[in-house]
């Protein structure tokens, strides 16, 4: 469509035409998604999955390096969040890994910023926080993160430091009044939605019971794996490896 001299705004080719910029997961403002404008749709797509991963990977690489970390410890930990089972699980879902992707990369400028008071590292924070919002998937922004973030480093650190971490705090809603082309018709859409009327039990009807925590430790103490290990501590899980085998028999 931009190809063609049109505005992504609109999409025809679903139902009856829907919102495409509005839609938000459709990442039309990520970089990332350009890719589309000039190559084939499954060369577009390898390529846009294969720019994400690596940039999550430099990301990790980068702010572990300014956190203080050693260039080994540095490239474990980017290697540990580039392929993180949250980050890997999510592939078919490539706007969460995204948005994800630059968590990282936001910590870094949050860190730039503090310790140098960079006019430069200071519009990067605004700049990546607008990136996440056109990633596409609000669920998956670090805002809370970046705040909790920044205020915790500012009491850790020197005074004039501080100044300049509290300082990030201005900056992160900067980035989200430079994406307020891509949250504006975002909101407008979801007023229209049908989750828009739903209740608090809807929601909350897809939360896992409390003992879920525990997988927190152990991925399989509530059930699932081989069934070698924790089978006698927790009942198992109803829909364990052996109750879907009855289910196909």
């Amino acid at each position: 469509m931009i190809r063609s001299g049109y505005a992504p705004l609109w999409n025809p080719y679903i139902f009856s035409g829907m919102p495409l910029l509005a839609a938000a997961q459709g990442g039309v403002l990520f970089p990332l998604n350009w890719f589309y404008l000039e190559f084939s749709p499954m060369t577009a797509t390898n390529l846009s999955v294969l720019a994400t991963y690596a940039l999550a990977g430099v990301g990790g690489y980068f702010y572990a390096r300014r956190a203080g970390a050693s260039i080994a410890g540095a490239l474990v930990t980017g290697v540990i969040w580039q392929w993180s089972g949250f980050m890997v699980a999510q592939i078919g879902h490539i706007n969460v890994v995204q948005t994800a992707t630059l968590l990282p990369w936001l910590l870094w400028a949050i860190d730039g910023f503090g310790k140098t008071g960079s006019r430069f590292e200071g519009a990067l924070v605004a700049a990546i926080v607008a990136l996440q919002v056109f990633a596409g998937h609000q669920q998956t922004l670090s805002l809370s993160l970046a705040l909790a973030y920044a205020a915790v480093m500012a009491f850790a650190t020197s005074k004039p430091m501080r100044r300049r971490y509290l300082g990030s705090l201005t900056l992160i809603a900067a980035g989200l009044s430079l994406s307020a082309v891509q949250i504006l018709p975002t909101v407008e859409l979801m007023r229209n939605s049908v989750r828009a009327s739903a209740s608090y039990d809807f929601f909350s009807s897809f939360s896992l019971p409390p003992r879920f925590l525990l997988t927190f430790l152990a991925p399989y103490v509530v059930g699932g794996g081989d069934g070698r290990l924790f089978r006698r501590l927790i009942p198992a899980c109803p829909f364990t490896e052996s109750t879907l085998d009855t289910l196909d028999s």
